[in-house]
């Protein structure tokens, strides 16, 4: 008949599968275990750094006891003996991997380095290169300053200069007109006709140096040119255009030198 177990020979019987299948485990892993350590313990520390795999035995508390049961013969017996020559030719050539890593990282920082002088003595050669641009540029502002400023001088000498021979002509008239002999109205008549040449000339003079008089009666008003002083009716003159010219305006070149102040005449 069949008989049911007992439950406590059931936990006994997993119980010892699973010691067994981590005793299996643990054999397995043990020597490949083993010959990492070795390997660290040869190898340079550059590559000690290096992460290993971990194998990882679960139960590994039970898979302990079990083998401090007298597994360790066994254990012995499973593992595969590591030959001396073996040991000596895995840390030869960890050595010669470590040589090989640090070489390589030699000649990587002598390129870097190498790169660095060159890119300095590129900066240094556009710095000086910069400050000798801006020393010129510094220069050639203060000669184009200079320049202006004689131009200007020159300007204004020219023009005082043309304005010497009016004042030669007012003298003349002056003494024209000083003659205590001579008739009035013959005085009046020369010191008209000389004050006209003088007016004459020195208009002259400011049409040489771009100067030009405007306002005339008849002219159409322009608020831009013009400045209206007063308005009044005249039949005989269009509306909106110089009735009367109190003051005469002036021009430099294109530019309103001064306004002409004039009245207009209204619109009917």
């Amino acid at each position: 008949p069949h008989v049911n177990p007992h439950p406590l020979t059931v936990v006994l019987i997993r119980r010892c599968v699973s010691l067994a299948l981590d005793y299996e485990m643990l054999r397995r892993a043990f020597p490949l275990r083993r010959v990492c350590a070795m390997a660290l313990q040869s190898a340079p520390r550059a590559l000690v750094a290096r992460q290993l795999p971990v194998v990882a035995v679960p139960s590994m508390r039970f898979a302990r006891s079990f083998c401090d049961k007298g597994k360790e013969t066994k254990d012995a017996e499973a593992e595969p003996e590591v030959k001396p020559e073996a040991e000596a030719a895995g840390a030869e050539g960890a050595g010669e991997a470590a040589g090989t890593a640090m070489d390589e990282f030699k000649a990587q920082l002598t390129a870097v380095e190498t790169k660095l002088e060159e890119q300095e003595k590129e900066v240094k050669k556009l710095t000086e290169a910069l400050q000798i641009a801006l020393a010129e540029a510094e220069n050639a502002r203060s000669i184009a300053k200079k320049d202006v400023a004689r131009a200007s001088d020159f300007a204004i000498t020219k023009f005082a200069k043309s304005l010497l021979e009016v004042a030669d002509n007012f003298e003349r008239a002056l003494q024209a007109t000083g003659d205590e002999g001579a008739e009035p109205a013959k005085q009046l008549s020369d010191l008209s006709q000389g004050v006209k040449m003088i007016e004459a000339q020195l208009q002259g003079v400011f049409r040489e140096h771009s100067l030009v008089r405007y306002g005339e009666i008849g002219e159409k008003f322009d608020p831009n040119i013009h400045e209206a002083m007063f308005e009044f009716e005249d039949a005989d003159k269009d509306p909106g255009s110089v009735g009367q010219v109190v003051r005469p305006g002036y021009r430099l070149k294109d530019r309103v030198l001064r306004a002409a102040q004039v009245g207009t005449v209204k619109g009917a």
